[in-house]
This record gives structure tokens, sequence and C-alpha cells, in this order.
């Protein structure tokens, strides 16, 4: 039996498209996946009529773990930097993506700095890259490359709980 985790997707609405093609590719990874059954929350799922702000703390309060889409424009909103980044980043698990380039010395990282932000990183490349840098098929690698480290360190995460 598939062990059911609850993934918070936070990025920035200026992002929406670069997040579908990203978010895309990466459930066509965890979809496939022989131990857990991913469940994604993304803010496009909010029901006309309900108070979104409720929804997303619901949300946030009830998820495994975040996979945080890093871009300018995250790091410039105040809404992720003052309601969700606070609660992501206390959870075990939390995942910072860089899903556009970031200035690693210029921005302010909000804190995030002290994290490994995944980027691409192959042979031919002078610096490693974001996801929205890419051609299409080293954008399939960036997910297949970001999904076997968050698998290892959920099946880790999981091994050490049944441990302590």
């Amino acid at each position: 039996m598939k062990k059911n985790i609850k993934i918070f997707v936070s990025y920035a609405k200026k992002n929406k498209k670069a997040k579908a093609d990203f978010l895309n590719r990466f459930k066509d990874y965890a979809g496939a996946d022989s131990k857990f059954k991913f469940e994604f929350w993304i803010d496009d799922q909010l029901a006309v009529g309900k108070d979104w702000d409720e929804s997303i703390h619901k949300a946030l309060a009830e998820c495994d773990f975040g996979i945080l889409l890093l871009s300018p424009a995250f790091l410039q909103s105040s809404y992720i930097a003052q309601n969700e980044l606070p609660l992501l980043v206390q959870k075990p698990l939390v995942f910072p993506v860089a899903l556009a380039p970031i200035d690693f010395k210029r921005h302010d990282l909000k804190g995030l700095q002290a994290k490994q932000i995944f980027r691409l990183d192959a042979t031919k490349f002078d610096k490693p890259r974001a996801f929205s840098e890419l051609k299409p098929k080293r954008r399939d690698e960036f997910v297949m490359r970001l999904y076997e480290q968050m698998h290892d360190q959920l099946v880790a995460h999981i091994a050490h709980q049944s441990n302590g």
C-alpha cells in the first residue's frame, strides 16, 4: 500500500505558465512512484466563493511538505513571504526549486539562502540552471533528478520517523 503524501506548491502567479509546465512533467514521475501516492495542492484549485486565505492556511497546515518554485516574482511576493514561507520552512521537508533564474548575490532570498536550492547542473553548463532556462529535453532531466532527490529524502525521513 502506498503512503499518501500531501504537497503544497508555492509559486508566484506571474509564473503560472512555467509552474504548469513544471508540474505536468513532475506529476508524470510522481504518479508512477512505487512507494508514495502524491497529492498536490495548488491555489488554482480554490473553489469559487471560498475564503482563499483560509483555504491556503488549511492546506499549509495539512501538507506533509512544500515545493517552493522560486523566481524573482516569488521572492518579491509579500503574501508568500508573510503567509506561506514561515509555515513551510517549519515542515520537516521543504524543497526550494529554481523555476526561473534568481540572483543569489543580489536578491533577498527570504531566509532560503541556508537551504540547498535545486537547479540542474550538467557537464556542458557553465553554471547550474533554473527550470525555465532549459530546453524541453533538459526540463525532463531537471524534473527527473529533482524527483529522485525528493523521493530519496522522503524515504529517509519516513525511516527516521519509524526509528525515532
